[in-house]
């Protein structure tokens, strides 16, 4: 499951690798590009493999439904959302499954390591996007169940 999807890049790029995905946001509009991006960018038969919903993290309404990825991609900015995120991991990851997330290095970002580590074993990467113009610092967070 892709959580705070905006246009889905990277749940349309796990879909083309082959894997079936959830593609979410809590935005509408986002929900929309998402599906766009997904007609456009996928055969019929990977398509089939994607579902976009919208998902609150504060109130997910995923029923049961469980994952054996949660990822994204520069979501952790309020610290507001810190308990909602970490009770959609609790409930939504199955129990050998793991959280990979992509962020900024922001005081938030760190902070909510602090927060991840207290009942999951993470593991922290700096990398480097570059372009011709410019660097951006990155973590990649990637998380387990202890």
């Amino acid at each position: 499951m892709e959580i705070g999807a905006g246009i889905g890049v990277v749940g349309v790029i796990i879909a083309s690798l082959g894997h079936r995905v959830t593609i979410t946001d809590y935005n509408e509009d986002a929900l929309q590009f998402a599906l766009a991006n997904v007609c456009k960018n996928l055969n019929p038969e990977k398509k089939r493999s994607v579902i976009v919903k919208r998902c609150d993290w504060k109130d997910p309404q995923l029923q049961e439904e469980t994952y054996d990825f949660i990822v994204g991609s520069d979501i952790l900015y309020r610290e507001e959302d810190f308990e909602p995120l970490l009770k959609l991991f609790n409930s939504h990851l199955k129990q050998t499954g793991e959280v990979i997330l992509a962020e900024g290095i922001r005081k938030t970002s760190l902070k909510f390591l602090n927060e991840l580590s207290k009942e999951y074993e993470v593991n922290v990467a700096k990398k480097v996007l570059r372009s011709s113009k410019e660097e951006l610092p990155v973590i990649l967070i990637k998380a387990k169940r202890k």
